[in-house]
């Protein structure tokens, strides 16, 4: 009885042809002359077909042929016989027998994961269900393998651009929360993931996946501008333009600490700025108030008027207001101008 040990073809990736072992059999009768019965190798039996997509055979020469089914392993028994054809009564040989042994290999478990996550700016924790799929500890047809634990391993290229850093679960669910006012305009968000499953790891044996890469792209939203009022009450005298002197009556720096948005929003420092004002009582102003985008306030008082003004601001930037959560418009502020 002979054995021989072999690696499952796929798993190790060398035998994509059927195996073939010159003079595995040896000392086999010389062929005859002409009217002579031709004797072959034939294959009494296979204690184990399903290792094997082509079954084992000898030819004339001695040659051993058999193809290993695919992520298969264990033994197999082979009995066979040399048996005389074209006779009437053939003779046949006693059987011998040898034993194919296909060693195991661990398979690298499998991860596919899609190669672009679409979210937005401050989305908070984003929790992604089935982002990466096809989460096995190997092929389907490794059955060995089905009790292997695996494990995901991601990392951001950049992790300051999480405050949650991004993870996988087992369940294929991606996790993450990107940095206060980050969008990709700002920078590219790169993460890398690989999966790992707890089988040997020394060649031929693989237990964990290509590193792969993918994007989370982060929409842009428009965050709201800012200001504050230096006063909440302004006091001018009736026909206060005549006293003075002036066309109109200018109170420099009434407005101050205009933002686009928030520091952290530094793709937004370049909108531009402008202020929209409400009031109740436009028949106290020849002209009405306005604020300039350096803060600056000015109005001009309708002649022989006095009383009191509730005015609204509010700062608009240039950016986008819809849809949302896009805003461009500031929180209202409220100022009284009262003509005495």
């Amino acid at each position: 009885q002979r054995q021989m040990c072999i690696r499952d073809r796929k798993e190790l990736g060398i035998f994509p042809d059927p195996t073939s072992i010159p003079n595995f059999a040896t000392d086999l009768p010389p062929a005859g002359g002409i009217g002579d019965p031709v004797i072959v190798m034939t294959t009494v039996s296979v204690s184990e077909p399903s290792l094997f997509d082509q079954q084992p055979a000898i030819d004339q020469d001695g040659t051993l042929t058999f193809l290993t089914a695919a992520d298969q392993n264990g033994s197999a028994e082979i009995v066979v016989r040399l048996t005389e054809t074209g006779v009437a009564n053939p003779k046949q040989s006693a059987p011998q027998t040898f034993t194919i042994t296909l060693d195991a290999v661990n398979d690298a478990p499998n991860l596919d994961v899609p190669a672009i996550y679409d979210t937005i700016e401050d989305a908070g924790v984003v929790v992604v269900t089935d982002f990466a799929t096809d989460l096995l500890p190997g092929p389907i047809t490794a059955t060995d393998e089905l009790d292997q634990i695996v494990t995901v391993t991601t990392a951001a290229v950049d992790p300051s651009l999480f405050i949650v850093q991004p993870t996988i679960d087992n369940d294929g669910d991606l996790t993450f929360q990107t940095t206060t006012d980050f969008n990709s305009s700002m920078d590219e968000v790169l993460v890398t993931v690989f999966a790992e499953d707890d089988g040997p790891s020394d060649a031929p044996n693989v237990n964990r996946t290509e590193t792969k890469t993918f994007t989370i792209n982060v929409a842009p939203i428009n965050d709201p501008p800012s200001f504050s009022l230096t006063q909440s009450v302004v006091v001018v005298s009736e026909d206060q333009e005549e006293l003075d002197g002036t066309e109109r009556t200018e109170i420099p720096g009434f407005a101050v600490d205009l933002a686009p948005g928030p520091p952290t929003a530094t793709d937004e420092v370049d909108q531009t700025l402008s202020f929209s004002l409400f009031t109740n009582a436009p028949e106290l102003f020849e002209e009405q108030p306005t604020i300039d985008a350096d803060g600056n306030l000015s109005f001009k008082t309708a002649k022989d008027k006095a009383g009191s003004a509730i005015v609204e601001a509010q700062l608009i930037d240039s950016g986008l207001g819809t849809p949302p959560p896009n805003d461009n418009t500031s929180t209202t502020s409220t100022f009284t101008i009262t003509i005495t």
